[in-house]
């Protein structure tokens, strides 16, 4: 987030001219921090995700100071850690992807598609990089972002591989 993003803003400043409106509300000029962190669109998503985190060092007015807030919040669990660390990059990237999809595709998805996607993505990543001790003691705040994230608190990974496998050679 160095100002490199190449939101319309930065490119007029390279000589290229286009819409600078934003492709997600279609009212702002496209800035970085518009886009990723004041449009009410990304505000959609950071506003969902700070309710499910009920918990964030979110700087409404910069989303570079959003970045760097970010890591005083971690958790001494290692799956909360996953999710602590990783929410920002899969919000930024999914915000992203989204407005690419709208200027070189035409195609419009709704926020509700788009916080899919994102807490599928940090389910998969928590779930398959994220090691649990299952005799770990969690803080109640911890047990709550587990459980909003739809991620199991008490069961090792491998566990939860075979409970996904019904017809495994384990359950047999």
């Amino acid at each position: 987030m160095r100002n490199r993003t190449l939101t319309w803003d930065n490119l007029r400043k390279k000589g290229f001219f286009g819409p600078s409106r934003c492709p997600m509300c279609l009212v702002e000029e496209e800035t970085i921090n518009h886009l990723f962190n004041s449009c009410d669109w990304a505000n959609q998503i950071w506003n969902w995700i700070e309710g499910i985190l009920r918990d964030s060092n979110r700087d409404r007015g910069s989303i570079q100071n959003t970045i760097l807030n970010w890591q005083s919040n971690f958790s001494n669990n290692q799956r909360v850690n996953g999710i602590w660390k990783t929410t920002p990059g899969f919000l930024l990237w999914t915000i992203w992807k989204e407005r690419n999809r709208r200027i070189f595709q035409d195609e419009f998805r709704n926020v509700e598609h788009s916080k899919e996607t994102i807490l599928t993505n940090i389910q998969q990543l928590v779930q398959t990089k994220c090691k649990m001790d299952p005799n770990e003691k969690l803080s109640d705040r911890d047990l709550l972002i587990l459980k909003r994230f739809q991620l199991e608190a008490n069961h090792s990974i491998t566990s939860l591989r075979h409970q996904q496998q019904p017809n495994s050679e384990v359950n047999r």
